[in-house]
């Protein structure tokens, strides 16, 4: 199965230019660290490889190694750093200037998060959002530089409870 890939540059990439990022070829040596690859006529392997520290990368159908990309799978939109290597954590995108947040498993935050007892949220590309921001009929105010929700206090004249949320 061919994966789709939308090419986005990550913040390790120090220019943008109008072609796509610069993809280098590692040699495929050792077929059980492959996870639902798939080997086309020429013998390259295309999918997920895992490497000798535990961390992921991917390898498209000519056998290349991507950097700087993001891999679109049907379970979640994945990271894949300058090293060539799955992103977790978060990460800062150098295109749009917007933060992401990766979990343990590579995959794109969406929705609510909560990482080290604060709250955010990611909109459906997996952006961090800020600034005031309607979510499910109801306001909340997210910190225009941290993204961190606010609560019990005031923003800009208005008051927002425990959860948040505009009162």
């Amino acid at each position: 199965m061919i994966k789709k890939f939308i090419i986005a540059s990550l913040a390790t990439v120090l220019t943008v230019g109008p072609c796509l990022p610069a993809v280098t070829a590692e040699a495929a040596v050792n077929s059980d660290k492959y996870l639902g690859q798939t080997v086309d006529s020429n013998g390259k392997y295309q999918g997920w490889y895992k490497f000798s520290d535990g961390s992921w990368g991917y390898y498209i159908d000519y056998g290349k190694l991507v950097k700087n990309v993001w891999v679109n799978e049907p379970d979640g939109d994945y990271g894949i750093g300058a090293d060539g290597k799955m992103v977790t954590g978060w990460f800062p995108n150098a295109i749009d200037n917007k933060w992401y947040y990766f979990q343990s498993d590579g995959k794109a935050s969406k929705g609510w998060l909560q990482s080290d007892g604060l709250w955010y949220y990611m909109d459906n590309k997996g952006a961090m959002l800020t600034g005031w921001q309607k979510i499910n009929e109801r306001w909340y105010y997210f910190d225009t530089t941290t993204g961190v929700m606010a609560s019990n206090i005031k923003v800009d004249g208005y008051y927002l409870s425990a959860d948040g949320s505009l009162q």
